[in-house]
């Protein structure tokens, strides 16, 4: 795999979340049948990068580090993501993707089978935590681009 390659796609990927979801946005503040709409899933993702950014760091940083689990469960409502502007969330989001690259281009090619194991056991290397994070905003960027019209 050629990781020049999976790193634009990463830092692709930031750009094109908030371009869905400033469309997403102007279609609806919510997402249908108590669903997310575009403000709540663009915080969601937000702190998703934030935890995958880390584990990049930790990964490069630390031998074999122990990862954190995104437990994203409660932190919609505990976060206040629905009460929150999206405009800091999106611009977060590419920052975090922008930067990441940058970081991400500078390694020797070695770097990338360095890993850390998560609690439940699962090892995952660096290569793998870059294509887990392009997974997760581009699920999130067909969410928004799925998003009903509120009119």
């Amino acid at each position: 795999m050629n990781m020049a390659t999976e790193i634009e796609r990463y830092r692709q990927a930031g750009s094109e979340f908030v371009l869905a979801a400033r469309s997403g946005v102007e279609k609806a503040e919510t997402g249908g049948n108590g669903s997310w709409g575009a403000t709540e899933i663009a915080h969601h993702l937000a702190d998703a990068d934030l935890h995958f950014a880390i584990r990049i760091r930790e990964i490069l940083v630390h031998d074999n580090p122990a990862l954190v689990f995104f437990a994203e469960e409660g932190y919609g409502s505990k976060l206040n993501y629905a009460d929150r502007p999206i405009e800091p969330a999106l611009l977060l989001i590419k920052m975090i993707h922008e930067e990441t690259a940058d970081l991400l281009t500078t390694l020797p090619e070695q770097a990338w089978s360095r890993g850390g194991a998560r609690a439940d056991g699962l090892n995952l290397t660096l290569a793998d935590v870059v294509r887990k994070s392009i997974d997760h905003t581009k699920e999130h960027i067909d969410q928004v681009a799925n998003l009903k019209s509120a009119l």
